[in-house]
């Protein structure tokens, strides 16, 4: 065996040699493995019993030992190792199967991997450079921006996850298959990037956009329960509360006895309760201090483009109503205004400002002249 580190923590031999480039840092690679622990013939992991590859990102495998026998790896190879306790399990071990300060050999085997880079770079490619591709190539890059948004969304970083997901998204969107079975996978990892996005979306409070991608789930797989779910939690998260239970209910026909959807339906009627009270609230403020009556000249107080970040220091209860009123608002064609008290909290008036934006309406904030924030169908002149 060869020496792969200076403290002779890691050896490795060589079976069967693989092509192309050592695996570049961050990949995701996707690999075949057996764990053993020395004078025992049974391993105590393994992929192959499972019979499924595993998805690992270097630099963030299970143990040390790992990352370092992959960074030396060719795709298609096959290599042993033998881990000293520092690279593996160190002196706590894992029982019941791995002892204390116990040396352990991995059989690797390098399916494939995929350079993150490189991944980003193609999918900024023109779609007519990306036609060029293979499908395996493409679905292969969209599977890693798959692998790289749980890794963000595991750490909250759900901006950020939820970009590679969209990029995912549009790769296979736009992408042309030969047959069946090219379909079939193609729609399997849509699937998942769609319901992944959908969750995310929650995440970021972005209810319309959770149903987006609930309902192209439901597209591929119209019995699949956790779409319908997300969709009915979309509905909630913009307040609309009668929708939101036709689809929990619709998940609830699916599954009577669903522990989650019982939970949610519950959690429902007091989110109406508190937005009822919340409503009662607002319409006193609004009561007290809004003069629609007042005129508005002042084209230098529209309210500029709000930044794509998630409200904060807003209640829920708080956003239901405010959504609500929007809604109700854009669907009276006798309405072309409404106002909002400036008792609002500079939040809720960057909530508000963001909301209407996001539904083509169109905003006056309050100044020392005016003492209400305005929402308007028309742009003023």
């Amino acid at each position: 065996m060869t020496r792969v580190t200076d403290d002779e923590g890691v050896y490795k031999m060589i079976v069967k040699k693989g092509t192309g480039e050592i695996v570049t840092p961050g990949a995701i690679c996707r690999v075949h493995y057996n764990g053993y622990i020395e004078y025992r013939g049974e391993p105590f992991d393994s992929t192959r019993l499972r019979n499924r590859q595993q998805q690992i990102r270097l630099g963030a495998s299970f143990i040390l030992g790992f990352d370092v026998a992959m960074a030396t790896m060719r795709k298609g190879e096959i290599s042993k190792f033998i881990f000293s306790p520092a690279y593996a399990y160190r002196e706590m071990g894992c029982p019941p199967r791995i002892p204390p300060d116990t040396s352990v050999l991995f059989e690797i085997e390098m399916v494939s991997f995929v350079d993150q880079a490189a991944s980003d770079e193609f999918s900024e490619f023109p779609t007519e450079e990306r036609n060029k591709a293979s499908f395996e190539s493409i679905h292969e890059v969209a599977h890693s921006f798959r692998e790289t948004g749980n890794d963000l969304f595991r750490q909250n970083e759900f901006y950020r996850a939820i970009k590679k997901y969209d990029k995912g998204i549009q790769l296979l969107e736009t992408c042309r298959v030969q047959d069946a079975t090219e379909e079939k996978k193609m729609n399997d990892t849509l699937l998942l990037l769609y319901m992944n996005a959908s969750l995310c979306s929650l995440k970021l409070g972005q209810g319309s956009r959770a149903k987006t991608f609930g309902r192209k789930a439901l597209d591929i797989d119209p019995k699949n329960i956790k779409a319908v779910f997300r969709i009915a939690q979309g509905f909630q998260k913009e307040g609309d509360f009668s929708k939101a239970r036709e689809w929990y209910l619709r998940a609830q026909r699916q599954e009577p006895n669903n522990s989650e959807i019982r939970v949610a339906l519950q959690k429902l009627d007091q989110d109406v309760q508190r937005w009822r009270l919340s409503e009662k609230q607002m319409c006193k403020r609004m009561f007290c201090e809004a003069k629609p009556g007042s005129p508005v000249s002042a084209k230098e107080n529209i309210a500029p483009e709000p930044e794509e970040k998630p409200a904060t220091g807003v209640s829920e209860d708080v956003k239901s109503v405010i959504m609500k009123r929007l809604r109700d608002f854009q669907a009276d064609d006798k309405q072309n205004e409404i106002t909002f008290p400036s008792s609002l909290t500079t939040n809720e008036v960057n909530f508000l400002v963001e909301e209407a934006r996001g539904n083509d309406l169109h905003c006056i904030t309050p100044t020392k002249k005016i003492s209400y924030l305005k929402i308007m169908k028309e742009k003023p002149e």
